[in-house]
């Protein structure tokens, strides 16, 4: 196996009765492909079967800086990114709660917003807060208007 320069730590536990040689395979394989997704960025099928991945790699728009962004900064924007996706998606929250949320989520990612490599991904989570802040405007008008 070459060396490896992007993964993680996978915790040698699997199920019982699974032959333990073959689920030691798998697991250097999935450790394998995530290096190269690390070092060469999602392929043209992650992009259309990832939801995440294929909006934040749309139409290869973060190719250059995808690569050029240290590994720390480029996990860091992901997940930022990730975390404006899930607050989005968040069932019943109110204007109010959704400020807070955002404010928190700013504050946590400061050090990622303040960066010029990672700009392209700042102004993509603004584009999904805004339109999520939008929505959440527009049901509290209609809701006074009831």
């Amino acid at each position: 196996m070459s060396r490896l320069r992007f993964g993680f730590f996978i915790a040698p536990f699997h199920r019982a009765g699974i032959n333990p040689t073959l689920a030691l395979h798998r697991d250097l394989e999935f450790i394998e492909h995530l290096d190269a997704l690390g070092r060469l960025g999602p392929c043209e099928i992650h992009r259309r079967s990832f939801y995440a991945v294929g909006v934040f790699f749309q139409k290869d728009l973060f190719a250059e800086s995808w690569g050029a962004m240290a590994e720390t900064l480029r996990v860091r924007s992901y997940r930022m990114y990730c975390s404006a996706k899930k607050l989005t998606a968040a069932p019943g929250l109110t204007l109010a709660e959704f400020r807070v949320e955002e404010r928190r989520l700013r504050r946590d990612y400061a050090d990622v917003l303040a960066r010029a490599e990672a700009s392209p991904h700042a102004d993509l989570m603004e584009q999904v807060l805004s339109a999520a802040k939008a929505k959440l405007g527009s049901a509290r008008r209609q809701k006074r208007t009831e």
